[in-house]
């Protein structure tokens, strides 16, 4: 269980750094907020696998 809230981390803190390299290239925020939704998400799910350990 451990290993799948590992590799859910990494690939959030990957779609981080990806969403911030986008916004460096666009030179603004996002304003549909599609890829802060998905943050959202993972951020849920991650909470929620911790909470089942």
């Amino acid at each position: 269980m451990n290993e799948a809230v590992d590799l859910l981390n990494e690939i959030l803190d990957e779609l981080r750094t990806m969403n911030e390299k986008l916004d460096d290239i666009r030179g603004n925020e996002y304003s549909d907020g599609s890829l802060e939704d998905i943050f959202s998400k993972l951020d849920d799910i991650d909470d929620s696998i911790n909470n089942l350990g």
